[in-house]
């Protein structure tokens, strides 16, 4: 997550806590007041053939999800913003977007499993079942499921089933003793303080509101089973009294009403009903089962720029680190500064990784003289006395820059090679004698560069992974030293770029190396494979135009560590670039771009590509990198768009 939107979620914390006491309704709890949502969108379910139908609560609109099976009866679950649908069965989990499109499939295999496998917390989760046991992945499939709980949490002789896993983290789950058919019960799992509770014995059937305020489950009362609900701020209470049964509870978001199912004793199948919590009334919306209640909570596209005597790099830098003697919720402390040449877009590149390792804005000058924006956010971010790393020998930044740099009071350290490998292996050295990940790239397309070095940069302050530059179908000397000094069985390869891969596969070096490979040279295909290949389920990411490097690099130095950095043409969203978005939109709470010149039909599109609908993505303009007003950022939803405004 990026430092401005838990800077964000920081302001939420205490908005919340008020909001909190002041509503009585079940489920619609903090966050709802908080953030006005999430709101009510359309309900799933199967019906008596099935098939996975979409419903208004109203029974309009009533459709069938064509892409998902009509063989599986597990589990169905919407994410928390209600931009996926997620179908369990068939040996995996398959998700589509609201309109039946963007379908991707995780499937069951090695450590994955997929039995009733529903996403969780904010969609970056996806929790399942395999014998008894829980599980929890990234909800894109990215790595292999590890257990819950362990094995004091999950003993021997209990079987775990039925998981769900609500907004807030916290896990519910039935346990019955193995091998005995009767119900133990509903318990939670809170993963934070190990806890694992008893909520209610001979209960099954959990499931959490969509803020996570509220756990309902199914409960034998009299002759026939109810629904339940229990505050997770304390208290229980009865919610339904059918006289033909009540089971598959799935809360709207407001928390207004139920929709759960009952058996039509006239047919004997399954009706999916609809309580008015409120008023006591019932309707029957269609006869099926397995109701699922699609929450729409509101995603995030900012837009971080300079205006006046604020160039974007230093509006990044005001985005992301705190002024000197000031700490703001969210941002982070300047250790260090990087300055790189404005029109030097290679070396810029090799900026990222040393920014984000050092903790340092990534700062362009000219190469003769320090630009007035960059003394200004020097003396904004960086205590006197702390260093200025220059990226580049003389002929990149010259020693009059350095020279300007220290009669500012800083210490200034120059990362310099004989050329551009060299560099790039000095600027490696800089970071790290020891990496664990080294990322060789083409150095011909600078957004090959950059989106390996946004990788690189990932590991954050501190980190130990670095980027290499490479320019022959044979690694250069400087390379091939650098390799050589290295331990294969503790550093690991990714090459990107058809020349750097050709290189790899066909220099001899002094041991046997293996490394990931990703060939080509369109810079859009392989940011969004390597996207794939690096971050599980982010929540945030990086979209750069490829007609302003200089705006792409800057956030790409300021956000590496919180999601990937994807390059998109200056017309509009490449077809690549929506389709990870919209593969990832369960987990993708907020894209981030940076600089001026973006049209309407990028943003518009990422907009969609993010959300259930464009509605639910608000444009937030972050002028010289001061974030939009709390209410603004969250409550506002777009309608239009034009650079440089916001309109409803």
């Amino acid at each position: 997550m990026s430092h401005s939107s838990r800077r964000t979620l920081a302001a939420l914390t205490s908005a919340a806590a008020v909001a909190a006491g002041l509503v009585g309704t079940f489920g619609a709890g903090a966050a709802q007041a908080a953030t006005a949502g999430p709101a009510d969108g359309a309900l799933a379910f199967r019906s008596p053939d099935g098939r996975v139908h979409v419903i208004n609560a109203d029974g309009t609109g009533d459709h069938v999800m064509q892409a998902l099976s009509t063989s599986s009866w597990q589990a169905l679950s919407w994410s928390s913003d209600g931009s996926r649908l997620a179908e369990s069965g068939d040996g995996a989990v398959t998700s589509v977007k609201p309109d039946g499109s963007s379908l991707i499939t995780v499937k069951s295999g090695g450590n994955a499993v997929s039995l009733n496998g529903v996403y969780g917390e904010n969609g970056s989760a996806l929790v399942s079942e395999a014998s008894g046991e829980l599980f929890v992945q990234t909800s894109d499939g990215w790595n292999w499921a590890t257990r819950v709980m362990n094995t004091k949490q999950e003993p021997a002789g209990v079987c775990d089933s039925a998981p769900a896993l609500s907004y807030r983290g916290l896990y519910a789950f039935v346990r019955t003793a193995c091998g005995r058919s009767v119900t133990g019960g509903v318990y939670t799992f809170d993963a934070r303080s190990g806890a694992v509770r008893l909520v209610a014995a001979g209960a099954d059937q959990p499931a959490f509101s969509a803020d996570g305020s509220t756990l309902l489950y199914r409960s034998q009362v009299g002759a026939q089973t109810q629904i339940v609900a229990t505050s997770l701020a304390g208290g229980s209470k009865q919610l339904t009294n059918d006289p033909n049964g009540a089971s598959q509870p799935s809360l709207s978001p407001d928390g207004k009403t139920l929709a759960y199912v009952s058996v039509d004793p006239s047919s004997d199948l399954g009706q999916v009903k609809l309580l008015n919590l409120a008023a006591g009334t019932t309707t029957v919306l269609a006869p099926g089962a397995q109701p699922v209640w699609q929450p729409l909570r509101g995603n995030r596209l900012d837009h971080v720029y300079g205006t006046g005597a604020v160039s974007t790099d230093a509006a990044a830098s005001r985005w992301q680190f705190n002024t000197i003697g000031k700490s703001v919720p969210g941002l982070v402390t300047a250790f260090n500064a990087v300055l790189v040449n404005r029109n030097d877009s290679t070396d810029a590149a090799l900026g990222i990784a040393l920014a984000a390792e050092k903790q340092a804005p990534l700062l362009m000058t000219s190469g003769t003289r320090l630009d007035p924006s960059v003394v200004t956010e020097l003396h904004r971010s960086l205590r006197r006395g702390w260093t200025v790393y220059l990226e580049g020998g003389t002929n990149v930044l010259s020693n009059s820059v350095a020279a300007q740099v220290q009669r500012l009071g800083y210490r200034v350290v120059r990362v310099a090679g004989n050329g551009l490998t060299a560099q790039s292996v000095a600027s490696a050295r800089a970071l790290t004698t020891r990496p664990n990940w080294v990322v060789v790239a083409d150095a011909q397309d600078y957004r090959l560069s950059a989106t390996a070095a946004s990788v690189a940069a990932s590991g954050g302050y501190k980190g130990s992974s670095v980027v290499l530059l490479n320019t022959a179908t044979r690694l250069p000397s400087t390379l091939t030293s650098y390799f050589n000094g290295l331990n294969p069985n503790t550093t690991r390869v990714l090459v990107v770029g058809s020349r750097s891969v050709y290189a790899m596969e066909h220099t001899p070096l002094r041991q046997q190396w293996h490394f990931w490979a990703f060939g080509g040279t369109d810079p859009e295909a392989l940011s969004t494979q390597l996207a794939t290949f690096w971050y599980g389920a982010p929540y945030l990411a990086t979209l750069a135009n490829t007609s302003d490097w200089r705006s792409g690099m800057a956030g790409a130095a300021v956000n590496a560590g919180y999601g990937p950095l994807l390059w998109t043409s200056a017309t509009g969203l490449d077809a690549v670039d929506r389709s990870y978005l919209s593969k990832e939109s369960a987990a993708i709470g907020e894209v981030q771009i940076f600089g001026t010149g973006w049209p309407n039909t990028t943003v518009n599109a990422v907009r969609s590509a993010i959300a259930a609908d464009p509605s639910w993505t608000s444009v937030d303009l972050d002028v010289n990198g001061v974030p939009a007003p709390l209410t603004a950022g969250l409550a506002h939803l777009v309608l239009g768009y034009t650079a440089g405004t916001k309109r409803a």
